[in-house]
């Protein structure tokens, strides 16, 4: 009797502490929306971290084939600078640059508070409005499971749906699943119109053992049967769930490419730093910083002047002065972007892997991959397609397409203003009224 007592308080803490995860109404079952309403589009954003557009030209994956075959497609999407995981979903969702948005980095320095944020789940942190906010704002439902910086909102634009946080270790068909069971058993006179989803997809993978490792294809091939099993449960969903004059845009993307790399780069031996210099300097990817706040002007104009001449040693690094970044970068930022920012060359990335300033990638090395290079490389660009049902499009290519104007595509979609502070162009979508 003690264990069975104990195996339902169990189970009901699981049900408690699933609720507090997902923000929102109490779910009930399965729940038609009413059929006494105006038709509606309903648009479903699914981001896949790391997609290259050749993981799905050149891998088994007959469901991405086949949804190619039926969208406006590009294996260009550009991501914005720097094409790392934070600020590329945040340029993606809002629309807008670093300059703007704030998120410099994954692992990031802020001066004002003097305080480091590491992958942070504090939507406060956002300086520009993501599309979640901006469609709330504009009297539309949302759901979004797991975007960066879509957790544990607060005030009167949250979304209907949201996670408290961000849980490691659940699969993609775990994350993937989150969406469709919100959008299951939603129950409102209004319908869900902006759907969100985020999965961790091939990155994890092309950083531990490169994009043309033989883990990437086995890796493409799970997540495309995941794929596959989500594609038919989200229609037999809408099926039930929708008028037959409702209409679903699926809009599929990624947030950067990956690159081989060559060799590592401990940053504290790069700078010739000793113990006793103790400065802020966060490293993500190929991009390093330096915050020089405590010292005197001339101590710091001074110090900038040697970092300089030392990065002459090392051909694989360029170094710049915040009011030298390349103005296309829209990177510099008076609180979150150092005095000096630091971009190693592709191939190269920052890691502490040993004491020496560079450690060659070997086979047994565990990190193959990285990302957060220039967005014109083309190692960095990703795959992206644009899917309708119950009428599919015919297959076309879209060519290059700027990730930035995807906050004003999903606004032009959904028939609202994007944010005041978003790249205002939308991408042109043939055959889509």
């Amino acid at each position: 009797m003690r264990s069975r007592a104990l195996i339902i308080a169990l189970l009901i803490l699981a049900s408690l502490a699933s609720f507090l995860w997902l923000r929102g109404l109490p779910l009930p079952s399965g729940h038609e929306y009413p059929m006494n309403r105006e038709p509606v589009r309903v648009l479903l954003w699914m981001s896949i971290d790391g997609l290259r557009p050749d993981y799905v030209d050149t891998q088994k994956t007959p469901k991405l084939w086949r949804l190619k075959s039926e969208s406006l497609w590009t294996g260009q999407l550009i991501p914005g600078f720097p094409t790392l995981t934070f600020p590329s979903h945040v340029s993606l969702s809002t629309g807008t640059q670093v300059e703007t948005h704030g998120i410099p980095m994954n692992f990031f320095y802020d001066r004002s508070q003097q305080e480091y944020y590491s992958y942070p789940g504090d939507p406060a942190l956002l300086q520009a409005e993501p599309i979640w906010t901006t469609a709330t704002r504009q009297g539309l439902r949302v759901a979004v499971m797991d975007w960066v910086l879509s957790h544990d909102q607060k005030g009167e634009n949250r979304a209907a749906y949201f996670n408290s946080h961000y849980r490691r270790g659940l699969s993609d068909r775990e994350r993937l699943s989150q969406i469709l069971r919100v959008f299951d058993r939603d129950r409102s006179s209004q319908p869900l119109q902006l759907l969100m989803v985020y999965a961790v997809g091939p990155d994890s993978l092309g950083h531990r053992y490169g994009p043309h490792s033989k883990e990437v294809r086995e890796k493409m091939a799970q997540l495309d049967s995941v794929l596959q099993d989500f594609w038919l449960r989200l229609i037999e969903i809408w099926d039930r769930k929708m008028l037959a004059q409702d209409e679903l845009i699926v809009m599929l993307t990624t947030d950067h490419g990956m690159a081989e790399i060559e060799f590592t780069v401990n940053f504290d031996a790069l700078l010739g730093l000793d113990e006793n210099f103790d400065i802020p300097a966060p490293t993500g990817g190929n991009i390093g910083q330096v915050f020089l706040d405590g010292l005197s002007e001339e101590a710091r104009k001074q110090q900038i002047v040697e970092f300089k001449e030392r990065m002459k040693l090392f051909p694989f690094v360029r170094v710049y002065e915040q009011t030298e970044l390349p103005s296309r970068w829209g990177y510099q930022h008076p609180e979150r972007v150092g005095d000096l920012v630091f971009v190693l060359e592709k191939g190269y990335a920052f890691a502490r892997i040993s004491q020496e300033v560079l450690s060659p990638v070997h086979e047994n090395s565990v990190l193959k991959g990285m990302h957060g290079y220039d967005p014109e490389d083309p190692d960095m660009w990703g795959f992206g397609l644009v899917w309708r049902y119950p009428r599919p499009f015919q297959a076309e290519n879209l060519g290059p397409v700027q990730g930035i104007r995807l906050h004003a595509t999903v606004a032009e979609l959904l028939g609202i203003e994007a944010s005041p502070q978003a790249e205002s162009t939308p991408i042109p979508l043939p055959q889509l009224n």
